[in-house]
């Protein structure tokens, strides 16, 4: 039980990349970021979709956002630029782990 208590100074970086066509699962996922119980954590979802709408959208929902520009890209590649942009701010935030949720 000590063991598990050390753990919870570790900071978290709790980050996803996200689109607007899978704003159908965006309520359970808001859900379930706010319901983790770790208390040493940050969101950041990283929004590719065509437009920043969303992204405007996912921040009214009460989490930090940020977007790609999407151009002519393919998911892969999206999905490759949006992780390096998490992996980026773990770095740059002093995080000691990144949870892709």
């Amino acid at each position: 039980m000590k063991e598990f208590r050390s753990l919870k100074k570790f900071k978290v970086l709790v980050g996803t990349p996200h689109a607007d066509v899978k704003n159908y699962c965006l309520p359970n996922y808001i859900e379930a970021v706010k319901n983790l119980t770790y208390p040493n954590y940050k969101v950041l979802v990283v929004d590719n979709s065509e437009t920043n709408k969303n992204k405007k959208k996912i921040v009214q929902q009460g989490l930090p956002a940020i977007h790609i520009k999407r151009a002519n890209k393919s998911t892969r590649r999206l999905l490759a630029e949006s992780h390096e942009v998490l992996r980026k701010e773990t770095l740059a935030g002093g995080y000691d782990f990144l949870l892709h949720f």
